[in-house]
């Protein structure tokens, strides 16, 4: 397994949703408003095996104060690998110098961030307006 990792925002549109579908993610089908999300965030890395997306991670931020990740999706062949990792410390590298950085982990992968310094705040609820 050969993994290369990329910033190029010009490729994988496609297989993004898929993967996202793939996972049970309802965004997935959002066609358009994905893409053009994807497109607009300040970070865009993707993980491919060849010509397969393997995995993903968008995020936006000010550069400064505040730094959110948007998604961190892996396939699931491909999940335990080691490719959220890399993904992850690219994300981390990136941003070290933000003050605040931010996600929401799904039930049961709070593990996963915890190995890069994300702790749970039990001073604050995440809170959504969800338009799809």
């Amino acid at each position: 397994m050969q993994i290369t990792y990329s910033d190029d925002r010009s490729k994988g549109h496609e297989q993004i949703a898929a993967l996202f579908t793939e996972l049970g993610w309802t965004s997935g089908a959002q066609g358009e408003r994905l893409y053009r999300g994807l497109e607009n965030s300040h970070s865009l890395i993707t993980a491919w095996d060849g010509e397969r997306l393997v995995g993903m991670a968008s995020a936006v931020s000010d550069g400064h104060m505040v730094m959110y990740v948007s998604f961190v999706a892996v396939h699931p062949d491909y999940q335990g690998r080691g490719v959220g990792t890399e993904i992850m410390n690219r994300l981390m590298d990136r941003y070290r110098d933000v003050a605040r950085r931010v996600l929401v982990a799904l039930e049961g992968k709070e593990d996963f961030y915890e190995r890069f310094g994300f702790a749970k705040s039990g001073e604050r609820t995440p809170m959504y307006l969800k338009d799809y």
